[in-house]
């Protein structure tokens, strides 16, 4: 019984740290990213941007007053605006290069098919002309090895990319 009983008198000393410490663990990664974002977009000043819209954030929320809570709401939206940024731009940037990836390779496979029948029709000319008259080997051969290279290249923008996201093809 006295161990269940003195167990319990430390438990809400601990309780008591535990938010503060958790506080200050997110306040730290915060501004981490904030001092960052800020230094990159304001220069060497941008540590001091970052805490002090942090401290007048925590200030105006500290502050009973709707009108200062307001302001503490726009500074926190500032605050955490630039962590933000700097962990999703990349993300964004990196679906944007994927979507424009998969829109370039769409764009060559329709210039393939057109560019192949254009060949094709091509070399019916070339080997029609060859039938009545001579000297049309050279642009035959020309025309066929354009032809096999264009089919080729084809084949593997059409073939399922190794490695690559499905959903993207």
């Amino acid at each position: 019984m006295n161990t269940a009983v003195a167990r319990s008198h430390h438990e809400p000393g601990l309780n008591r740290w535990i938010a503060p410490i958790v506080l200050v663990g997110v306040v730290t990664l915060l501004q981490w990213h904030s001092i960052a974002f800020w230094h990159k977009h304001v220069g060497p000043v941008g540590w001091a941007w970052s805490l002090l819209l942090e401290l007048g954030a925590l200030w105006m929320w500290y502050l009973r007053s709707l009108g200062y809570r307001l302001v503490g709401l726009v500074l926190s939206i500032l605050l955490l605006l630039g962590p933000l940024y700097a962990v999703g731009s990349p993300l964004l940037e990196q679906n944007h290069d994927e979507v424009a990836a998969v829109q370039q390779r769409e764009n060559d496979i329709a210039f393939l098919r057109e560019d192949i029948a254009r060949l094709e029709r091509q070399m019916d000319t070339y080997l029609r002309n060859s039938e009545v008259h001579q000297g049309w080997h050279g642009r035959i051969d020309d025309a066929r090895a354009e032809l096999k290279e264009r089919s080729e290249r084809l084949r593997e923008l059409l073939a399922p990319p190794v490695g690559g996201r499905p959903e993207l093809t």
